[in-house]
């Protein structure tokens, strides 16, 4: 059994838009919240056909607020405007589960027959995850004199602002003029499933090679739009990658025992600002540092096998476009991975 956990996390976003020479609005944003996930899994083999998967329960809490300010030209708040605040909370619980299967084809060489080659086809998928009865919506529409923002320290956030002076709720001064309450609305949140099928090809540990493509169908997205069709996109993502491992046989030099690996991936968000799909590529170069390990065979004999327990790697690529007046961001990834394992339970010859 194992339990996944978002830890607690706040994110705050600012904007500003200019509607005419004399007023400005400061658009402020905050999200934070706890997602966890107990879960369950298992597998099985038959001859060279695996199936495995997963079950769980997803819950937790996410808090969205946004504070809409007018502000003079000079930066500072109109003493004599109101602000809007605005939040949304969502209290979430839902089943979810996935599943996938592989077969492994063996192919033996026809010029020397103690060579095989694998190849192995996989395909996996993801359950629709749809909030249960339990799981509610509350928001609320608000606002107050621009005037006591200058009770706001400059580090407290929206929540801690709102608890502090203007929250009925929690604070005593009450200076809050409502427009619009809701409480313990249904949530009638919808995420799509996911797609995924892949194939690889490999001899040994000598090299390897694969594709693999991911759809998840966002246009089956429901949230916060009381159940209006979504405006998202179905996304999809191909990749193509591989690993080669110079010398299998003789391990005397340090760079014939690593693996040199490279990929690329493209990917197609469901996302779409003026008509324009918003798109992904990289490129990836990574290397596997092997780790001496002495061990001892099934036979009770020490062996020395070489592990590959540090992945280092490095994906330089680009997302979206400067067509539509948009923003293209280019980005480099440094990626940095230990694994260490052991086999238990061995039953042993010699002592």
């Amino acid at each position: 059994m194992q339990v996944y956990c978002h830890f607690p996390l706040k994110i705050i976003l600012f904007q500003s838009q200019a509607f005419d020479t004399a007023n400005i609005m400061k658009f402020e944003y905050e999200g934070s919240g706890t997602l966890y996930n107990l879960s369950w899994g298992n597998g099985f083999k038959y001859k060279g056909i695996s199936v495995g998967f997963n079950m769980g329960y997803l819950f937790g809490k996410l808090n969205n607020n946004t504070l809409s300010s007018p502000i003079n030209p000079n930066g500072s708040y109109d003493q004599n405007a109101y602000t809007t605040w605005s939040f949304t909370n969502l209290k979430a619980s839902s089943f979810v589960y996935n599943i996938g299967a592989q077969y492994n084809l063996d192919i033996k060489s026809k010029k020397d027959s103690n060579k095989t080659y694998n190849v192995v086809f996989g395909v996996a998928g993801s359950s629709p995850v749809k909030f249960s009865k339990t799981s509610y919506i509350d928001n609320g529409l608000y606002n107050f004199q621009s005037g006591y923002l200058v009770n706001r320290n400059t580090d407290a956030g929206i929540s801690d602002f709102v608890k502090d002076y203007i929250d009925p709720r929690v604070s005593t001064q009450a200076i809050l003029d409502t427009l619009s309450e809701k409480y313990h609305q249904s949530a009638n949140v919808k995420i799509p499933a996911t797609f995924n099928i892949g194939i690889m090809a490999y001899q040994g540990i000598r090299w390897k090679v694969g594709v693999d493509f991911k759809l998840q169908t966002w246009k089956k997205y429901q949230g916060y739009e009381n159940n209006a069709a979504s405006n998202l996109n179905n996304s999809w993502r191909v990749a193509f990658g591989g690993e080669f491992l110079p010398n299998d046989k003789n391990f005397s030099k340090f760079f014939s025992r690593m693996k040199y690996r490279a990929g690329f991936n493209y990917s197609r968000t469901n996302i779409t600002i003026n008509n324009q799909p918003i798109s992904e590529y990289g490129i990836n170069f990574g290397l596997g540092i092997p780790l001496i390990v002495t061990t001892t065979s099934e036979e009770g004999l020490l062996q020395k096998v070489y592990i590959y327990a540090f992945n280092v790697g490095v994906e330089a690529g680009s997302r979206g476009t400067v067509q539509q007046n948009l923003v293209r961001e280019n980005f480099v990834r440094l990626k940095i991975g230990i694994s260490l394992n052991d086999r238990w339970f061995v039953k042993r010859r010699y002592y």
